[in-house]
């Protein structure tokens, strides 16, 4: 993806500069399903459309956690091994079906990758 790409061109040139630097790595934003990855109603079926397969998890965090992270880094209350951090807050695969709470009579779910 271009903007991994730019973001590890900008690691490399910090780690080379002998400045101190903490690279903060977060995944994919919990956020992004109430905009962009918010859930499409298609023929009747809520499609969720993820950047993934279906077998592979897709780890989210919320932007509130990147701040703390951020924070506790700034302060220098956080240790970081290695000089970076690889922020995520959970792990979740595509659900096959929604919960049972969330399921609206007489509608379908699937969930179907980004194209």
């Amino acid at each position: 993806m271009p903007h991994h790409d730019s973001k590890h061109r900008i690691e490399e040139y910090l780690k080379l500069s002998g400045m101190r630097a903490t690279m903060v790595r977060p995944t994919a934003f919990m956020e992004n399903f109430a905009t962009v990855m918010a859930p499409s109603l298609e023929d009747g079926t809520i499609v969720l459309r993820l950047p993934l397969p279906d077998d592979i998890a897709l780890k989210m965090i919320s932007i509130k956690d990147i701040g703390q992270v951020a924070a506790a880094i700034l302060l220098d209350t956080a240790d970081v091994p290695g000089g970076a951090s690889r922020s995520s807050a959970t792990s979740r695969r595509a659900p096959r079906s929604p919960p049972r709470s969330a399921r609206a009579p007489g509608y379908r779910h699937a969930t179907r990758p980004c194209h």
